[in-house]
């Protein structure tokens, strides 16, 4: 139901949010990965996890663990996959792109790459604490 509302209003903000980046090689570039809409669902999973290492109360840590991990899990790649495939048909109404499995598959790919994110975000952040604990005690 949140996925509907959000393609619905994707459609409705459509000509102001998908650019056309085929002239335009440096921004392309970045886009042929990313989108805009990666780097604030990222942006957003990086305050949350920097909130939930401050907090002291064990019961709103946990229920940010718990938030963190559907984040990560399911809400921000499916959010993201809606956005590319909202994207996509944009395009082929605008300027006739062909619609084919190929630019639709990498779609399925945003699900392990958020996952893979949000593990390397605790990883990084636990070694990096560890390294610097190892350098203050010696």
């Amino acid at each position: 139901m949140l996925v509907k509302t959000y393609i619905s209003f994707l459609k409705q903000i459509g000509p102001w949010v998908f650019i056309n980046t085929r002239e335009m090689e440096s921004i392309n570039a970045f886009y042929e990965y990313f989108g805009v809409h990666d780097a604030v669902l990222v942006t957003l999973g990086l305050f949350l996890y920097q909130h939930l290492r401050k907090v002291k109360n064990k019961s709103i840590q946990m229920a940010e663990i718990v938030l963190y991990f559907l984040l990560f899990s399911y809400l921000f790649p499916d959010f993201a996959a809606a956005f590319e495939t909202q994207r996509v048909f944009f395009f082929e109404e605008e300027n006739g792109d062909l619609i084919d499995g190929f630019n639709l598959l990498y779609v399925w790919a945003r699900f392990p790459t958020y996952w893979i994110l949000g593990i390397s975000f605790v990883v990084i952040d636990r070694s990096f604490r560890k390294y610097k604990l190892q350098k203050s005690i010696v």
